[in-house]
C-alpha cells in the first residue's frame, strides 16, 4: 500500500512479507508475516482521548502469526497474534474468530480483536467484538447482517442488507444501519 498526499508526498507505506506459509492438504493454514510500515504525520493525531501522536516520520515493523482452519469445514476458526513497534511505542493484537456454515443457506460468525497499545504518551487497550449472520433464501435473494461493539465508542453498530436480484443487472437493496 502506498498513499500520497495531493502533492505526491508519501504519507503511508505498508507491506507484508510472508517468510513462512504452510497450507496442509486439509486446507488448514499457518502464516508468519512481517509487516514493515512508514507513516508521515503533518499534523498531530489523536489516537485516544488524551493520547496524541506527534508530527513526524515513523518507521516500524510488526510481526504476525496466524493459524486458520479450512473454510470447507462446517465450523472453522482463526487465531492470530500480532505485535511489534507502533509509532514511538508498541502494539500487541490478539484476534480470534469462529465461523459456522450450517448449510448453503446460513452462515454465522463471531469475531474478537483486542489491541494493547503502549506509547510514551499513554497506554490503552481496545476490544472489538463482531457477529455476522447471513441468510441466502435463494441465489437471487439474501439477507446479510453485521453487528459490532467496541469499548471505545461503547456503541453497538448494526448493518443489515436485504438484496433481491430481480433480473441480472437489476438489483433491489434495502439497507438498515
Amino acid at each position: 500500500v502506498l498513499i500520497t498526499d495531493l502533492n505526491d508526498r508519501v504519507e503511508t507505506v505498508q507491506s507484508t512479507l510472508q517468510p513462512l506459509g504452510i497450507v496442509w492438504d486439509s486446507g488448514d493454514e499457518l502464516k508468519v508475516e512481517v509487516k514493515p510500515q512508514y507513516e508521515r504525520l503533518d499534523q498531530p493525531f489523536d489516537i485516544q482521548p488524551g493520547i496524541q501522536i506527534p508530527v513526524g516520520e515513523y518507521d516500524f515493523v510488526r510481526g504476525r502469526i496466524q493459524l486458520e482452519s479450512a473454510l470447507k469445514r462446517p465450523v472453522s476458526g482463526l487465531l492470530a497474534f500480532e505485535g511489534g513497534e507502533f509509532f514511538d511505542g508498541t502494539r500487541t493484537d490478539v484476534e480470534a474468530g469462529l465461523t459456522w456454515r450450517q448449510s448453503r443457506h446460513f452462515t454465522g460468525s463471531l469475531g474478537y480483536l483486542q489491541s494493547h497499545v503502549d506509547l510514551p504518551q499513554g497506554i490503552f487497550t481496545t476490544h472489538l467484538g463482531q457477529i455476522r449472520a447471513n441468510v441466502a433464501f435463494s441465489p437471487d435473494v439474501d439477507w446479510l447482517n453485521f453487528v459490532q461493539f467496541d469499548n471505545e465508542s461503547e456503541t453497538i453498530g448494526l448493518n443489515s442488507r436485504f438484496r433481491w436480484i430481480v433480473h441480472p443487472g437489476e438489483e433491489v437493496f434495502l439497507v438498515w444501519n
